[in-house]
């Protein structure tokens, strides 16, 4: 197995780790996912899977694999009771830009502006967590989001193909899980919890 494997398996292994302390924090009620959130992530992790397959993968195409399939236990959970449910007109914007994504891809045969669309979607979708977050900065799993930037880090080194299709994604999660990381943060030393 050659270094580029090894690091997107590694990246997939950090990735699906970093849903234990998640889902844990999830049934201990100490978590609440977004559940609207949660939704799009799933629906927008499904396109960025088939489209960057279509445009050529790489081992970075772990990474959105293994996410797509702890985001659905999380959404599971979160429809279950654990989740915060709360739709705003962001929610509506998430999804129509969600089916662009699959009508410019159906029209154009051109997957690479697939994933650009579905990343503006998937930063509108991160937007009812990253305001609950900094409303709540204890609504979130700070460990699981610092695996979320290692693995995507690793996804990003692990492609053996530069490209658009290939780096989108793990740049995005990166960015995305530090946004989150540092709202939970700042939001933390901030409001200090309170001990009984």
């Amino acid at each position: 197995m050659d270094w580029h494997a090894a690091l997107g398996f590694g990246a997939g292994a950090v990735q699906f780790a970093s849903a234990i302390p998640y889902i844990r924090d999830i049934l201990w009620g100490t978590t609440r996912p977004n559940i609207v959130s949660y939704a799009l992530w799933v629906t927008l992790g499904l396109i960025e899977i088939f489209a960057q397959y279509s445009a050529g993968a790489s081992w970075s195409i772990i990474i959105p694999i293994v996410l797509t399939f702890n985001m659905s236990i999380v959404l599971v959970l979160g429809c279950f009771g654990y989740g915060y449910k709360k739709y705003s007109f962001i929610d509506g914007v998430c999804l129509l830009t969600a089916a662009a994504a699959l009508l410019v891809w159906y029209e154009t045969g051109n997957p690479t502006l697939a994933l650009i669309t579905t990343m503006v979607a998937s930063i509108c979708a991160s937007l009812p967590t990253a305001v609950k977050t900094y409303k709540e900065p204890y609504s979130e799993d700070l460990p699981a989001w610092v695996m979320n930037m290692i693995s995507a880090t690793m996804a990003a080194a692990s492609s053996t193909l530069w490209n658009i299709p290939n780096l989108i994604f793990p740049v995005y999660a990166f960015i995305e899980a530090a946004i989150i990381s540092s709202l939970m943060v700042f939001g933390r030393l901030k409001k200090p919890r309170k001990t009984a």
